[in-house]
């Protein structure tokens, strides 16, 4: 089965990336690898391929904008449907972003026109702006920070900003309690960074590349999923798998598939099965499969229960 490439994760680095340039600042290669968990090899395709239509110059191992640079407008239809895609993604993160995105797009775009619409729907950080920006630069810097949350105030180790079902998190290592955690963006108060140097955690990085939802739990081991899933539904497995982690075991006569995932909790696989019920089955672990049957159970009790009251 064809492994999908994430787009949202490569256009929000390029986005990143274009912002760096125009403040001024000289690229690391393996820096930025490392800030947004790719290799290296990929970061060089986004500069010498993807961002092809900027006059990025290298001195020694670092990346910048040629000195006194006019952004002139660009002729290929493939640079303006690239930036069109970035614009969009900047955009459906909030009115502050998606202005700074547009301003900084156009100059290179001359363009105003877009032909990309999109309907996934992104938290609005228009109010994060500053929090956004102070947790870019501690994640940068590697550096420990605090923060109010619920009742209770944080020391994080943080290491990613995060998406999940189109909402912000950050994703760091709670010190304290030496776990790594999920913290809503939007719950976060009083923030600063503290300064002290912490190394970023690889393994955690690998283990937030194959969660499938915000209810992954990062400090428990993976554990496979066998999946069967219904011929009427599978072009959608094919065009966008449900992890990383996702594998073609067998393909029956009538169209159907069964495929494998790894999942960190049963909590989290079943996020993801309900929302292709009932063209999915479980087929193991036993534990999960009989868990999706009380689901259904419940489910069409309470339909008939609806229904019943309805005509009464």
């Amino acid at each position: 089965m064809a492994k999908i490439q994430n787009y949202d994760k490569a256009l929000s680095r390029l986005i990143i990336i274009i912002q760096k340039l125009y403040h001024g600042e000289a690229l690391s290669v393996s820096e930025l690898a490392e800030e947004f968990g790719v290799s290296t090899k990929t970061v060089q395709r986004d500069l010498n391929a993807r961002l092809h239509m900027l006059p990025l110059i290298k001195e020694g191992q670092r990346w910048r904008l040629e000195d006194g640079y006019k952004v002139e407008k660009i002729r290929s239809l493939e640079d303006k449907i690239t930036l069109d895609a970035l614009s969009l993604v900047a955009h459906s993160a909030g009115d502050e972003f998606g202005k700074r995105a547009h301003a900084l797009i156009s100059k290179i775009k001359n363009d105003d026109e877009s032909h990309f619409y999109s309907k996934k729907i992104l938290e609005d950080l228009s109010g994060d702006y500053e929090l956004i920006k102070n947790i870019q630069m501690a994640i940068s810097g590697s550096l420990t920070v605090s923060f109010g949350y619920g009742h209770k105030y944080k020391t994080v180790n943080p290491h990613k900003i995060v998406n999940f079902d189109g909402y912000w998190y950050l994703y760091g290592e709670d010190v304290m309690e030496d776990k790594f955690k999920t913290f809503y963006l939007k719950n976060i108060r009083s923030f600063r960074i503290d300064g002290g140097a912490f190394k970023q955690n690889g393994d955690a990085l690998d283990r937030l590349e194959k969660a499938l939802n915000v209810w992954f739990e990062p400090n428990s081991p993976l554990f496979e999923v066998r999946l069967l899933i219904r011929s009427n539904i599978v072009k959608y497995f094919e065009r966008r798998p449900l992890s990383v982690t996702q594998k073609l075991l067998k393909t029956c006569k009538n169209g159907d598939i069964e495929i494998c995932i790894t999942a960190s909790s049963e909590t989290e696989a079943l996020y993801e099965i309900k929302k292709w019920m009932p063209d999915i089955a479980v087929i193991s672990p036993q534990s999960l499969a009989f868990k999706i049957k009380n689901i259904s159970t419940e489910f069409l009790d309470n339909q008939l229960n609806a229904i019943l009251t309805e005509k009464v």
